[in-house]
């Protein structure tokens, strides 16, 4: 569970990329870790060389569209997320990626389409709730996000990992951070909260 020892999980990223540095998924966990860590400007050499070893890994492309929006590259992070989305076969957990980078690029309707078509996905095929609750808050749907979170706790849904990480400032959920039914939630989960 990621509770913000950020440091040390860069630094065992980083060992994992010496024992094995032609590893896309290596690679592009480096730069996962390091956007996490709250290190964005570091990750690109990381995630180009995951792009390197495989242009059609669909991780990389998710992790460059988070770089992209960190740095406020909206249309080039909505590009990203719509190719790691078709890389992926429309895998959902890339698919909401893609509203979620929608909805924080101010694309409210395109971001409303995607998440339409992810609730009728939800009817045939699982989608974690976790993921609901990102794009949600990310429309400013607070309470919608807060049931999608309650949901994904009752399922003890290992998405919850991310939790602590995405209420910091700069991320997914950070507009959740100052909430008391967060605070209860990340109680209930043990995670720390005071940060933010």
């Amino acid at each position: 569970m990621d509770t913000g020892r950020f440091d040390e999980s860069v630094r065992e990223s980083y060992k994992a990329k010496d024992l094995d540095p032609l590893s896309a998924l290596i690679n592009s966990s480096v730069a996962s870790r390091l956007c996490t860590a709250g290190r964005c400007e570091e990750a690109t050499p990381h995630v180009l060389a995951a792009l390197e070893l495989d242009p059609d890994f669909p991780l990389a492309h998710v992790n460059l569209a988070r770089i992209y929006t960190h740095e406020g590259k909206f249309p080039d992070a909505i590009a990203e997320a719509k190719r790691a989305a078709l890389l992926s076969n429309n895998n959902p957990n890339f698919v909401a990626n893609l509203a979620y980078v929608y909805a924080v690029s101010g694309e409210r309707k395109h971001a409303t389409e995607v998440l339409s078509t992810l609730q009728k996905t939800s009817k045939i095929q699982y989608v974690a709730p976790y993921q609901f609750a990102v794009i949600y808050s990310a429309l400013g749907a607070k309470q919608k996000s807060y049931s999608a979170l309650r949901k994904a706790f009752d399922e003890r849904s290992p998405f919850l990992n991310n939790l602590y990480a995405d209420t910091l400032p700069g991320g997914r959920l950070a507009g959740l951070r100052k909430e008391a039914e967060l605070s209860r939630l990340l109680h209930a989960l043990r995670l720390p909260e005071d940060a933010g």
